[in-house]
């Protein structure tokens, strides 16, 4: 039922876009622009599907929010690369086949939704049953460089710990701190959080706005990922035999990636060790009223 809901939104969607871009005659600057702003769109449908509970085992949609996270980041790439380069309106083949690749490449990708239906998932190995709980450290020595409101780096960090962490009388678990990729985000790995909860570790998920797909503020906004960063990626992931790209620059790049996400592990862990040692969480902890469980692992870990 979910598979073919998704697929009926997403063709009527690529569809209108072709009728609208070729019926008012769309420059191909215009047709970008408005191509971004369904790609959110689809993108936002696929965090529905995979969020939401009405949608049953939303593990399901796992594929399909990645691929429509690529899409969109396709998208936005060419949006801001090529608007102020192309000219002239859309050729009547391009309008036709652009539709036609994104549903099937959607629907191949929703595919899971569809034949995984009941299917529960590969069972943890471990005897422990696993709790979740989440918080975002604020780092009062960090100013948001991505930012120019003069607010604080915000770091949200993922708990995943076998379910007595919080009894009183339990005893300590050995730590695992998890760091994801480009544009990766605090779910990336999760069947592997749960699997070694389950077996006795406390799992913290460290995620870096900005760099990863999308994330959380204390606000409760979604920050996606920037950019400029999202720039820097492709040019180094393309820099093998590109004569334009020195190593100077390569190496200039990945230096800034690895000072900010040293410097949010680091904070990092340094909250969760003060935490540890006092047990009790300080301000740098923003705790929702619905995570509150999200220090009470901590002090075991």
């Amino acid at each position: 039922m979910a598979f073919g809901i998704l697929l009926i939104l997403f063709v009527a969607a690529e569809v209108a876009f072709a009728v609208r871009a070729r019926k008012a005659q769309a420059t191909k600057a215009d047709w970008l622009r408005d191509r971004l702003v369904l790609r959110g769109t689809e993108l936002a449908v696929a965090l529905v599907a995979r969020l939401v509970p009405a949608f049953g085992e939303n593990w399901r949609f796992s594929l399909l929010v990645g691929m429509a996270g690529l899409l969109f980041a396709c998208a936005l790439v060419s949006y801001f690369v090529r608007r102020k380069k192309v000219t002239g309106t859309r050729k009547l083949g391009a309008a036709i086949a652009g539709p036609i690749f994104t549903v099937l490449a959607l629907a191949i990708a929703a595919v899971p939704a569809l034949v995984f239906t009941g299917y529960k998932g590969m069972p943890n190995t471990g005897s422990y049953q696993v709790a979740q709980a989440h918080a975002i450290l604020v780092d009062p020595s960090r100013l948001e460089e991505f930012e120019t409101d003069g607010s604080h780096r915000e770091v949200p960090a993922y708990f995943y710990y076998p379910d007595d962490a919080s009894s009183e009388g339990s005893h300590q678990y050995p730590l695992v701190v998890f760091d994801h990729g480009s544009f990766g985000y605090h779910e990336s790995n999760f069947s592997t959080y749960t699997e070694l909860a389950s077996n006795g570790y406390v799992v913290v998920v460290v995620e870096h706005p900005y760099y990863s797909l999308f994330s959380t503020d204390t606000a409760g906004q979604t920050i996606p990922v920037d950019m400029d960063f999202m720039n820097d990626v492709m040019t180094v992931s393309n820099a093998e035999g590109d004569t334009s790209v020195t190593d100077a620059q390569y190496a200039k790049v990945i230096s800034e990636w690895m000072t900010l996400r040293d410097a949010d592990m680091n904070f990092a862990l340094d909250s969760l060790k003060t935490a540890a040692d006092s047990g009790t969480l300080d301000d740098t902890w923003h705790v929702d009223s619905d995570d509150e469980r999200a220090g009470s692992c901590v002090p075991l870990a």
